[in-house]
């Protein structure tokens, strides 16, 4: 079976970064749930979550969100309509939902949304790898 040196797939891969990575830099897969115009939006590549006010409602927003260590959290936007607020940095997000505070009764919420990125890795090359392409130029053809 053929298989690609490496160096060959890493210069494509720079090729294709150059050409399509700077002007299209949303080509990171991102996570977002939205409660009307109110968003919260994370990536895989920065593991935190940006909570925005998108209403001028007198309404504050709140993000709860679960991480892949099993860790949690949630927060709130009080500020108003365009402000936004983002967590510490942790491991990936898998779920989260946004909530909007009602004065009288339950806050208003999404359901809990799953992060559909999940499952997603780019392959890895190590130092290892380019070393023994290296001795053996054949060896992933």
């Amino acid at each position: 079976m053929f298989k690609p040196p490496i160096r060959s797939l890493l210069a494509g891969g720079l090729l294709v970064v150059a050409v399509f990575g700077a002007a299209t830099p949303a080509l990171a897969a991102t996570f977002q749930v939205k409660h009307g115009q109110n968003v919260a939006v994370t990536s895989l590549t920065d593991k935190e979550v940006t909570l925005c006010d998108g209403e001028n409602d007198g309404y504050a927003v709140q993000v709860q969100y679960e991480r892949a260590s099993g860790n949690g959290g949630a927060f709130w936007e009080s500020r108003g309509s365009g402000a936004c607020a983002t967590s510490g940095s942790g491991t990936v997000i898998t779920r989260m939902k946004v909530c909007e505070q009602r004065s009288l009764g339950a806050d208003n919420c999404t359901g809990w949304v799953t992060n559909p990125n999940l499952g997603f890795a780019p392959p890895v090359i190590t130092e290892e790898d380019l070393r023994r392409e290296a001795e053996d130029p054949y060896m992933y053809r």
